[in-house]
Parts: structure tokens; C-alpha cells; sequence
């Protein structure tokens, strides 16, 4: 499992920059402040959010192994530290979730027309093109207290040692993060993609298109979206 690092800001950010971009000018700064205040909700809503399935059946206990010098820093600075996911094993593993993405909204668009085409035609765009803080950081689980893999690829091959974490508490005590189980199978990673596309494109068609800031509301929504399912792709193997 992985504690996927907290996007907040970076939500924040990329709706600020995102609709300065949009914006050519016509925005006052009141109106965007006015904007993202409304918007602060939904683009603080971490993933995983409309997918709750994936931590109901959460074990109740959960083990890190690690060498001495780990439990060490651990006990001293209390403190767990994540790992860049670019500099995991494999970092094309993020390549992997984005390449789910884009064949999503690239099987989907066939089936739009008017301004939902145009709204996928710009999803896939910002996916492509638009980086909105790649920045992801994990912490990294395993549901088994002994385990000769982890052993020998963590456990400083049989010297080291493996810490028992009360599941509930641990995901307690996350202020910045998320504990989420690992995906490997295709149609569950399929499903947390769906539920968080669905749930951004809900909170759109609730907002009244006829003020005259609904537009930007709309975009920072997608911002959201974009920066929410980057965040998926850390749970995806």
C-alpha cells in the first residue's frame, strides 16, 4: 500500500495558473479570489474520494520492513518518510497510469459531440501537455509480517526488521496523505478513474453556466481533475 502525498496546494496552484492562462487578461484578480474561494472545497478533495471501496476492506494490521538504521531514524525523528515515485524501482510506473488515462478519454471522445467534445478534446490536452506538479511521494506497506521477498529486497536480507502498524490508526495519524491500497488489476484501476471522473463532472453540471464566472469555475474543476488523477497513478502497478 501507498501514502499518496497530499495535492491540496497543488490544486490550488494549478487552478490559479490555470485560469491566469484562460483568462487572457479579461479576470480581475477579485474575481479569480472570488472564484477560488468558492471552488476551495472540491479542488482540496483529495482522490480516491467517490472510489471509498478501495479502503473498506483495509487489514487491520499493516508491516514496513526496513534495516536498523530505518527503525532508527524513525524512533529518533518520529517521523515516516515518503520516497520520491520517480525515484522508486520502477518510475515508469507513472508512465503506466497516465497511459490508462489517455486511452480512457481517447476511447471516450468518439462518443461526445458539441461542448463535451471540446471539454475531452481539452482534458486530453492538459494530460499530454500541461506537467501540474508531477510531484508524488509514497510510503510503502505490505499486508504480509513475513514475507522473503521484502526480506531480501528491504529487510537488509534477513537482518533487518519489520515494524506492525495498526492500519486504522496509522491512517489516522496522515495529516498530508492518503493510505490506499495498490491496484494491479485492470478493471479496479479502471474503476477509480471513472469514479473520480464522475465525481468532478457532477460538481460541473451543478454550477449555474449562466453567471458570469462559470466558465472559470468549470476550469478550475478540470484543474482538479487533471491534478487528482495524476495522483491515482501512484496506486497504480
Amino acid at each position: 500500500l501507498n501514502s499518496l502525498q497530499s495535492i491540496r496546494l497543488h490544486n490550488i496552484a494549478a487552478a490559479l495558473w490555470y485560469v491566469l492562462e484562460v483568462s487572457d487578461n479579461s479576470v480581475s484578480w477579485e474575481d479569480m479570489g472570488t472564484v477560488l474561494q468558492e471552488m476551495l472545497p472540491k479542488l482540496v478533495a483529495g482522490p480516491f474520494e467517490s472510489a471509498s471501496s478501495l479502503t473498506k476492506q483495509r487489514p487491520v494490521c499493516l508491516y514496513h520492513y526496513t534495516d536498523i538504521a530505518g527503525l532508527k531514524g524513525i524512533i529518533e525523528h518520529r517521523e515516516l518518510w515518503a520516497t520520491d515515485c520517480h525515484y522508486l524501482n520502477d518510475a515508469t510506473e507513472l508512465d503506466h497510469g497516465r497511459d490508462l488515462t489517455l486511452d480512457k478519454i481517447e476511447k471516450a471522445l468518439p462518443t461526445l459531440s458539441g461542448e463535451s467534445r471540446s471539454l475531452g478534446d481539452a482534458l486530453l490536452n492538459m494530460f499530454r501537455s500541461v506537467p501540474l506538479f508531477d510531484q508524488l511521494f509514497a510510503f510503502c506497506l505490505c499486508t504480509r509480517k513475513d514475507d522473503l521477498n521484502q526480506w531480501r529486497h528491504y529487510g537488509a536480507s534477513g537482518r533487518g526488521i519489520v515494524i506492525e502498524f495498526d492500519s486504522e490508526a496509522l491512517s489516522r495519524s496522515i495529516s498530508s496523505g492518503l493510505l490506499v491500497p495498490v491496484l494491479y488489476d485492470e478493471a479496479r484501476k479502471s474503476e477509480a478513474l471513472s469514479a473520480e471522473f464522475s465525481r468532478i463532472l457532477e460538481e460541473t453540471r451543478r454550477l449555474d453556466q449562466t453567471e458570469s464566472l462559470a466558465g472559470y469555475r468549470t476550469w478550475a474543476l478540470y484543474v482538479a481533475l487533471v491534478v487528482n488523477i495524476k495522483a491515482l497513478w501512484g496506486a497504480f502497478k
